[in-house]
């Protein structure tokens, strides 16, 4: 990211109801704070407010209008809609519609979202429906736990991804004799961004068993 950039990472799950669901990263609100109340912020060219939904797959070009530069464009407005006469446009439009062109008014920035990455599907073992439960860590957002109940007594993972998503164990690409009962190991999934490969989202991912699984049953 630049002074001009911002990459806000954002999660892809949300517990509702003692349960995790996916939040609809197409239809989300903003929460944009600012120093001063008498900032204006436009994102892509409308007002923003904290009930307006964007696009968090997509980039949003974010414009800030300062106080100051709030009475210069309003003194601009008085001095036309003197010269206009009757009739002449609200201040609300004119910064939309004539102000918004003019660069010199607005400090403007380049808003970018990843979202932590999980697996596109996962099964375990040979039957893709025995039963996993996927929680959430109540203070780390970039953490997925998943917990395999009444499954095959075997540490075989089947999954696949997304392709802007890598899976990782201890940092390595995974082997076929990987054990994902074993504690130590540390899984991980990572999404690279399309624009800048050095923008990354990390997930932490937890596997749970409960049972004791054996390895290469017979």
């Amino acid at each position: 990211p630049t002074e001009s950039e911002f990459v806000v990472l954002v999660p892809s799950w949300e517990m509702s109801s003692k349960k995790a669901v996916p939040i609809n990263l197409k239809s989300c609100p903003l929460n944009i704070k600012v120093t001063s109340d008498s900032t204006m912020v436009f994102v892509d060219g409308k007002k923003h407010t904290a009930s307006s939904k964007y696009n968090l797959n997509l980039m949003h070009e974010l414009r800030v209008l300062s106080y100051e530069d709030k009475l210069r464009a309003l003194a601009k407005y008085e001095a036309e809609k003197e010269a206009a006469g009757e009739g002449f446009k609200t201040f609300n439009d004119y910064l939309l519609q004539d102000i918004m062109t003019d660069d010199s008014y607005f400090r403007i920035y380049t808003l970018k979202t990843l979202a932590y990455p999980d697996f596109k599907t996962l099964s375990f073992g040979e039957d893709p429906k025995k039963q996993q439960k996927l929680s959430l860590d109540p203070i780390n957002l970039d953490w997925l736990i998943y917990t395999f109940t009444d499954a095959p007594r075997t540490t075989d993972i089947d999954f696949t991804l997304q392709s802007d998503v890598e899976f990782f164990v201890n940092g390595a690409a995974p082997t076929a004799d990987v054990d994902y009962s074993d504690p130590t190991n540390v899984y991980t999934l990572v999404r690279t961004s399309t624009e800048n490969p050095r923008d990354k989202a990390v997930t932490t991912v937890k596997f749970v068993f409960e049972y004791t699984p054996v390895e290469n049953p017979e």
